[in-house]
């Protein structure tokens, strides 16, 4: 069975080399511990992930309830996770190699020095990183629960078989039997929402009733991104017939943003922001993106333009409030960040995403 996720025979070729050669020079085994009293947990990609990490920091507390949660994380992350009242503490690292960051050694040995200090029992490197799992093994931790899955395996006290099957939420909750702990599957992540930021892009403006439904036409890769054209026809369309209120949300922006929307934030909102607008919005309409997974985990109902790039079952927020608009095509799951044709997100017309919001929003 090859357990490596990667599809190029090149990197399931070397990396089954490094985990030859690996595994015959580290002869790494479980620790077993009765009792883990601090616990780093460690994900520093992108925010959509993160949002799937939620469910390990409850059922971690509901085993140990005596054990202190440290999440080394992304500034996004920190910003997502501050109030989560699982965690004891947030250690900050916008990493390099994930694309966070600029490469600074010295930035890079103040996070090694902080996670040494720590001294922790043990760490679960949820995405199955091998750059991460070197990171890790650099700051003194013997005990490291992960997935081999880009090799590396051999620097794990205990390695998780990946299962490709799983949704993302799951695939980090499957870690947790490294420590001793039956996971619960399925559980849907939950956003703590403390209305400590005012939401003051919604405040004094001419709602009048009408629902509230939210635009981001982005996403992390352009092959995920169902065409901006599209999207401002949408918005068009959906401003001419329905009774809404229409925002533009993201982090880019549109050369005529102002005139597309009833109002554009657009490169105005930090991560307390955004997650304040989705809470009070009625539905959001976005691309595959970070944005798709806050506002379920805060019970916001989104309907998601997904492309062929990636799997839904694997990669979609769980929950009942999320629809997903799908085409299957022949080159479906191609993994590309780039495509000239994208039939896959072409074949979602207009119309189809308006009926669908027309449904949605008069359930």
């Amino acid at each position: 069975m090859n357990k490596y996720i990667f599809k190029k025979k090149l990197n399931i070729i070397l990396a089954s080399l490094v985990d030859f050669i690996g595994y015959r020079f580290f002869i790494n085994k479980p620790i077993k511990t009765l009792e883990y009293k601090k616990i780093l947990v460690i994900r520093l990609d992108q925010l959509g992930d993160i949002v799937s990490t939620i469910p390990v920091y409850s059922q971690i507390k509901s085993t140990y309830k005596n054990s202190d949660i440290y999440v080394l994380t992304t500034k996004q992350g920190s910003d997502l996770l501050k109030n989560n009242p699982h965690i004891k503490d947030i250690i900050t690292f916008n990493c390099p190699w994930h694309g966070n960051g600029k490469f600074s050694l010295n930035e890079i040995n103040k996070v090694r020095t902080v996670i040494k200090n720590e001294k922790f029992d043990c760490a679960l490197e949820l995405k199955g990183d091998l750059r991460d799992i070197v990171f890790l093994r650099s700051c003194s931790i013997k005990n490291i629960i992960g997935y081999g899955s880009t090799g590396g395996g051999f620097l794990l006290s205990n390695e998780i078989l990946f299962d490709k099957s799983l949704n993302n939420v799951n695939r980090n909750l499957a870690l947790l039997k490294g420590i001793g702990i039956n996971p619960i599957f399925n559980e849907k992540p939950v956003i703590n929402y403390e209305n400590s930021e005012e939401n003051i892009f919604l405040n004094n403006k001419p709602i009048n009733n009408r629902k509230i439904v939210a635009f981001h036409p982005f996403a992390g890769t352009r092959a995920k991104m169902w065409p901006i054209e599209r999207f401002k026809e949408l918005i068009t369309k959906c401003r001419n017939n329905l009774n809404i209120y229409s925002i533009l949300i993201g982090k880019d922006l549109l050369a005529d943003s102002g005139s597309i929307a009833d109002l554009s934030l657009l490169g105005k909102t930090n991560i307390a922001q955004l997650i304040s607008v989705l809470k009070n919005v009625d539905l959001l309409i976005t691309n595959d993106s970070g944005p798709a997974h806050v506002a379920s985990a805060l019970g916001t109902p989104v309907l998601i333009i997904w492309g062929g790039t990636s799997d839904p079952r694997i990669w979609k927020p769980l929950g009942e409030n999320v629809t997903i608009m799908h085409k299957p095509i022949e080159c479906m799951l191609c993994e590309k960040k780039e495509c000239s044709e994208i039939t896959c997100l072409n074949d979602i017309s207009v119309d189809e995403v308006y009926k669908s919001i027309n449904l949605l929003i008069n359930k």
